[in-house]
Parts: structure tokens; C-alpha cells; sequence
């Protein structure tokens, strides 16, 4: 199921589905993210698009992963999961795009995720509470990736080229940006500690 940029009933689908395999209700799901009932339903119904912040706060929420979340909400048995077929959403506030690489439903201990970051774009992340203990490693398939990542009040910053490949402590904060001129993909393997 290939989703793209604007509307998106694929990902409002999948919340839906996955609100419900919870046993969480849309106005629960509300008063404990911090985002009204309606707009969870816009989303859910493909009628309005979540930023990223609100994606995390909403699988933050419900304590899944992104990858999670972007699972398809048809079990698929194949253990190939063809480009056509795999779920991807763009962000609309910065036209950053991510998309799930790994089958679902074959039993993979860890997801593989493709991220493109189009020039100038800044993107800062950190694991909810509930996400502490998921391990990250992003490897830099074209372009050149600027991160920073803060732990205990510390910054270090890193300039990734491609192959470059790093690991990424559970709980600190992230900042990506790509102040080139030129398009970043990268490659983010994500695993349940």
C-alpha cells in the first residue's frame, strides 16, 4: 500500500487500526496526547495530514514506533516487500519523506526505514518516555548530514557523508539538518532494546 504527500488515508487508516488494537478510544487518545478528538478523527478519516511533531506525540501516545505505526494494517506473509508496496508519507512541513522498507508480518526483529531530507530542512527529535528503549543506527546513503545529539546537557555535533554510520543513544536528543545544496537519503534501522 504506497501512500505519498498531502492527504493520506493510509496513515490515518493505520491509526485508526492501531488505536483500536489498543483499546484506546479517540477521545482517551485525546485528552492524553494533548490534541483534540477532531483532529484525531481528520486525521484517522485521511482528511487532514499530521506534521511529524504530532506523529511522534501520537506514537508516543500510544507507546508504538514509528515504524510501528507505518505498518501495514493488511498482514502481509510475503517476506519481500517491493518498493510499489511500501508505506511512505512526506512531511508537509518540510517535505522531508520516510518510508518503511521492512515486510510486515514476517517476524524481523528490527524495521528498516529510508529518510530523505531535501535541502535546508532541520529536523529535532527525542524519544518520548515511552520510546526510551529503542536502539537507532542511521547510515548515510547520498549527501552530507549534519547531527547533533545532546545528552546529559552536552551537544556533539558529527558531519556524515555517505557510508558513514552511527548508533544512536536511547533517550538523547537529535538534531538533524542538511545545509547542503543537495538531497540527503538515509538509511535508519530501528530496534526494540
Amino acid at each position: 500500500m504506497t501512500r505519498s504527500s498531502g492527504t493520506d488515508p493510509g496513515l490515518g487508516e493505520r491509526l485508526k487500526v492501531l488505536r483500536t488494537e489498543l483499546g484506546v478510544s479517540l477521545d482517551d487518545l485525546a485528552a492524553r496526547s494533548g490534541l483534540g478528538a477532531d483532529e484525531i478523527a481528520k486525521i484517522e478519516s485521511g482528511e487532514r495530514f499530521p506534521v511529524g511533531s504530532i506523529v511522534l506525540r501520537l506514537c508516543s501516545t500510544l507507546g508504538v514506533t514509528l515504524p510501528e505505526l507505518l505498518r501495514s494494517p493488511h498482514r502481509c506473509t510475503s517476506r519481500l516487500n517491493r518498493r510499489a508496496d511500501q508505506l511512505h508519507w512526506s512531511r508537509p512541513d518540510s517535505m522531508a519523506t520516510c518510508r518503511k522498507l521492512t515486510p510486515d508480518g514476517t517476524g524481523a526483529l528490527s524495521d528498516l526505514l529510508e529518510f530523505e531530507f531535501p535541502p535546508g530542512v532541520a529536523y529535532d527529535y527525542q524519544d518520548p518516555p515511552p520510546l526510551v528503549g529503542i536502539d537507532r543506527q542511521v547510515f548515510v546513503i547520498d549527501g552530507t548530514l549534519d547531527l547533533t545529539i545532546i545528552e546529559a546537557g552536552q551537544a556533539t555535533a558529527y558531519q556524515m557523508t555517505a557510508g558513514d554510520c552511527i548508533h544512536l543513544a536511547p533517550g538523547a536528543r537529535y538534531l538533524f539538518r542538511n545545509d547542503s545544496g543537495a538531497m540527503i537519503r538515509c538509511l535508519s534501522v530501528v530496534t526494540r532494546a
